[in-house]
């Protein structure tokens, strides 16, 4: 008896089993595809209430916004700078608070030289959004040139903060940096500098300034080669790397210089082309040299060196002094100079080459 209930419920529990499994009715079994497709979109729909609307067009004015402002930043980039204010229309339209608008709109004013609203507005850029990296750095380059270095420097670091990897970020904090005199500093930041970029010619030459500074001026010599050798050619350029040059003794690469500036017409090269040829007793050059500077472009020591030149050609310096533009303390001085080397050359005889100039 009692195997036969085990058997019973045995088979009971299969027949429910394959009850559950049994065919249904066609009509179920087999739904419309139609149907089914229906039912797949409707699970895969958002919910009424996280598709807004408001929402999208913000996005899409975000989207218009951002081309325009990529579009006016190679422009600029180009110099093209009238073609710029047709996009800031644009932009001005769609967002007048966007951030990117205020920074263009900062840019705008400072092309039309109005400082003042320039800050402004780029003040209202980086406000408006902490992480636009070139709204903090033209918010930098706005305060320095108003002379605001502490402002400017803040604003820089700012910009390195939020963009890291830019060389151009670390060179202005460099130099913000050295121009508060705080060198160590200024050469952490252009050291990175060069590290992200390092063919940057205007870092090298920075950094070579601010050794000059430190009176490191081996170094500072060794960083203006890589200057020149990753681009660097201008006129204040080589008169820094003239005058490194001569400090830290390389005669063979002062020669160079010479030559490679002889034909650059500028005043301040005539002046420190014509020290150095004084220093070499090369008279003459350096005589032609810096007669053709402008009273209000020489300095005591070009004086010196053209003084010096006419005392080797045993010509009189005094009627050159007295119309040289220079103040009675500093005709005193130059006179009391060249006097003790006209004394020292009559007072000792001249020195003697066995070969060339060999005693009597």
């Amino acid at each position: 008896m009692e195997r036969y209930l085990v058997c019973t419920v045995f088979l009971l529990a299969m027949a429910g089993t394959l009850g559950a499994e049994s065919p249904q009715p066609a009509n179920q079994s087999n739904p419309d595809p139609a149907q089914q497709e229906l039912e797949a979109i409707k699970k895969l729909r958002l919910p009424s209430q996280v598709f807004n609307i408001e929402g999208l067009d913000k996005a899409a004015i975000r989207l218009q916004i951002r081309a325009l402002y990529n579009h006016a930043v190679l422009l600029n980039y180009s110099n093209q700078f009238g073609q710029v204010r047709p996009l800031l229309q644009q932009m001005d339209q769609l967002s007048p608070d966007a951030p990117e608008t205020n920074y263009l709109r900062a840019m705008d004013f400072y092309f039309r030289k109005q400082m003042a609203q320039a800050i402004v507005y780029a003040r209202k850029a980086v406000d408006a959004s902490s992480a636009l990296d070139p709204a903090w750095n033209f918010l930098g380059f706005l305060h320095s040139q108003a002379g605001n270095e502490d402002k400017a420097l803040d604003c820089f670091l700012k910009a390195i903060e939020s963009n890291p990897y830019q060389a151009v970020y670390r060179f202005n904090a460099a130099n913000a940096f050295s121009r508060g005199g705080k060198a160590d500093e200024a050469l952490e930041q252009i050291d990175q500098a060069i590290r992200i970029r390092p063919n940057y010619s205007e870092a090298y030459y920075l950094k070579a300034l601010i050794l000059r500074e430190q009176k490191n001026y081996e170094a500072a010599f060794q960083t203006m080669i890589l200057a020149e050798q990753t681009g660097a050619k201008d006129v204040p350029f080589y008169l820094n790397f003239i005058d490194i040059a001569r400090i830290a003794d390389h005669p063979d690469k002062l020669l160079e210089l010479m030559e490679s500036t002889s034909r650059m017409r500028d005043f301040g090269l005539f002046r420190i082309r014509g020290i150095v040829y004084s220093d070499y007793g090369e008279c003459n050059q350096a005589i032609g040299l810096l007669s053709a500077v402008p009273a209000d472009q020489m300095n005591v020591d070009a004086y010196r060196a053209f003084g010096k030149c006419l005392l080797i050609q045993n010509r009189n310096t005094d009627a050159y002094i007295k119309n040289w533009n220079l103040t009675d303390e500093q005709k005193e001085g130059l006179q009391n100079y060249l006097k003790n080397l006209e004394i020292t050359n009559k007072k000792w005889p001249e020195v003697k080459d066995p070969i060339v100039a060999p005693p009597e």
